[in-house]
This record gives structure tokens, C-alpha cells and sequence, in this order.
């Protein structure tokens, strides 16, 4: 046996502790003394030779074992690495960076959300009555998104997709791209403007405009105001019918949303970067050559789940998917857009 690690896991109910298969790293799980509950593994496991090629796993003991105890297993904190001296690195990040104070409490916008709730849900008049419990149920979600965000990115990507999907009732792709790219005229300008002066990305741009217009025709124009999208809109529509696309088509199979789309930069300069990631390509490497790097069939690209369409999912949607950031951003309007309409 080589050097132990540890793990303060998220706390359940354990009797005694556990013994664990060895094979795959993990050893025990039992509560320390001061009270937390541990997770011992071996240190060696999963380590990649250097020098030699080596296959490499995508199996994860973690969830793997969750799902044999029939019980959430989360990794907090990593306690100990190797030697055995105390480590201490928070594993779950903080849901948010974003410096908050008292000039970011709009007291006016808090005030008149919980008027416009209160007296649609005192009303009387049962639609009006719906509205304002839909309203509610609405802000919750936003703030669970948030509140799972980054940990848990993919499911907090569908909460904000399904906030936007119930607020125009939207059944297709389409209808949903439309709505999204009528939100803020504005906003679609800005981002847009951002992003035009950034050549890497030039050939996106035009593959969403190329995007765009392939919808139109399948649509037989029967949304005027698509006809009548300005170069920003089409852009905005293009990205979030990529996003659709993933949900219905990609993520029903089983597989989460990419996670470029929490890997955005320039998030505080507010540039293009936080709105479409620079990545060119979703791969995982079945191996790991140190001496020759990669080979012919090393790489796994997993769009091809989704059959007839692996093209357009690798070279199209991929790269216009927006980020979270994007989606937050584009939903939190959405939501404000609905208040105004009720107030």
C-alpha cells in the first residue's frame, strides 16, 4: 500500500464505518473523531506513467459509490495528500465571487416584485392568481441556479433554459431562439459589438448568420419578426438554438452540457469571452503519450451519440453554444421583461 489521502465528505447518516474495494482507490469511510465524516483513499491510485504510454480512465469511484450505497457521496474538503500533513483544500466552490453590498439592493425593484406577487395572488381573478404563483415559482429557480452554479453547472444551465422555456411557453427550437433573441434588442448589440472585434471569432460569427438563415428557410418565414433580425439578433438566436439542440438532442441522451459553458473569461471586463468560449473542440483522451503525444483514434468525441446530426453538433452548435454566463444573463432580462408586463 502506498501514501493515504483523505476526504471530508458531505455528511449522511453512517453506522460504524465502511470497508471499500481497494482496487479503485478508496479504502474507508468513517467519522473522525472531531466528528466529520472521512473518506480514506490511496494516494498511488490513478497515478500516469511519465515516461510510458498509458491508458486512461473515465470511470469515477466517487459517484460509482454513491450509487452502490444508494446515498449522495460529495468530496468537500481534501484533509490529507501523501505525507499524511494536514492539506485542508476546499473542494465545492463558492456559489459566487461577485463582490455584493448595499448599493446592489435595489429596494424599488425588490419592493414592486413583491407588490406585483402579492396582489396578483390576492386578486381574485384566477389566471391573474396563476401568474403570480408562476412568477414566484420562476424567481426560486433563478436563485437555485445561482445557488448551484459552479458546482453543479449543468443542472443550473437547464434550471435557467426551463425559466425562459415557461415564460413564453415556447415548443420548439425555434420558437425558443426567437424569443430569447427578442429579450433585449440592446443587449443583443452589446454583446455582439464585443465580439465582432475579436478575430477568433470571425468564422463563428458566420457560421451563426450561415445557422440562421438555414432555420429561416426551414421555417418557411412564418415569424415575420425573424425576417426583419438585425445582425446582432441573428446572432443571439443562432447561439441559443445551439443550446436547444444540446438540451433536447445531447443532454436527454445522457450527457451533460459541455463544460465550456462555464469556461469563460472576461467576465468582470464584461468582453466577448464571457458570452461564447474560445474552445475549438469537446474530446476526451483515451491515452497518454508522454514521448509522442497523441495518436490517430486517442481522442473520443462523444457527439456522435446523437447520429445523423454528429456534424453539426461538433462544427456548428458547439461553438455558438452560450456560456452560463450568457444564459444567466439573457434569462435574468427575461425575467425583468415579465415583471414590467405585470406591473
Amino acid at each position: 500500500m502506498g501514501e493515504l489521502e483523505s476526504w471530508e465528505l458531505t455528511d449522511f447518516n453512517i453506522d460504524g464505518h465502511i470497508t471499500l474495494s481497494q482496487k479503485f482507490g478508496h479504502l474507508k469511510i468513517m467519522r473522525s473523531e472531531d466528528g466529520a465524516l472521512i473518506l480514506v483513499g490511496n494516494a498511488d491510485y490513478g497515478l500516469i506513467d511519465q515516461t510510458q504510454p498509458t491508458p486512461t480512465s473515465f470511470f469515477n469511484p466517487d459517484t460509482t459509490l454513491g450509487f452502490i450505497l444508494d446515498i449522495g457521496i460529495q468530496k468537500e474538503k481534501k484533509l490529507t495528500s501523501g505525507s499524511g500533513f494536514y492539506f485542508g483544500h476546499q473542494i465545492i466552490q463558492a456559489q459566487s465571487k461577485k463582490k455584493v453590498s448595499q448599493a446592489d439592493f435595489d429596494q424599488t425593484l425588490f419592493e414592486k416584485i413583491g407588490t406585483t406577487v402579492q396582489a396578483y395572488f390576492q386578486s381574485g381573478d384566477k389566471v391573474k392568481e396563476v401568474e403570480a404563483i408562476k412568477l414566484q415559482f420562476l424567481l426560486n429557480e433563478y436563485n437555485n441556479a445561482r445557488l448551484l452554479y459552479p458546482n453543479f453547472y449543468a443542472e443550473s444551465y437547464l434550471n435557467l433554459m426551463r425559466i425562459i422555456d415557461a415564460l413564453d411557453n415556447t415548443q420548439n427550437a425555434y420558437e425558443y431562439a426567437t424569443f430569447v433573441a427578442k429579450i433585449s434588442p440592446k443587449l443583443n448589440r452589446e454583446i455582439f459589438g464585443k465580439l465582432t472585434v475579436l478575430p477568433v471569432y470571425t468564422d463563428r460569427l458566420a457560421k451563426a448568420q450561415t445557422l440562421f438563415y438555414d432555420c429561416l428557410t426551414l421555417t418557411q418565414s412564418k415569424d415575420a419578426a425573424m425576417s426583419s433580425f438585425s445582425d446582432a439578433d441573428k446572432f443571439v438566436f443562432a447561439c441559443f438554438y445551439s443550446a436547444y439542440q444540446y438540451r433536447n438532442k445531447f443532454v436527454h441522451k445522457g450527457f451533460p452540457f459541455p463544460s465550456v459553458v462555464k469556461e469563460s473569461w472576461g467576465i468582470e471586463e464584461d468582453s466577448g469571452t464571457a458570452y461564447i468560449s474560445p474552445t475549438l473542440g469537446q474530446s476526451w483522451s483515451r491515452f497518454h503519450r508522454p514521448q509522442t503525444g497523441l495518436q490517430n483514434g486517442d481522442l473520443i468525441d462523444v457527439h456522435a451519440i446523437v447520429g445523423a446530426n454528429a456534424q453539426d453538433f461538433q462544427n456548428i452548435y458547439f461553438l455558438l453554444v452560450p456560456t452560463w454566463h450568457f444564459l444567466k444573463k439573457m434569462t435574468r432580462e427575461a425575467i425583468l421583461n415579465k415583471i414590467n408586463s405585470l406591473s
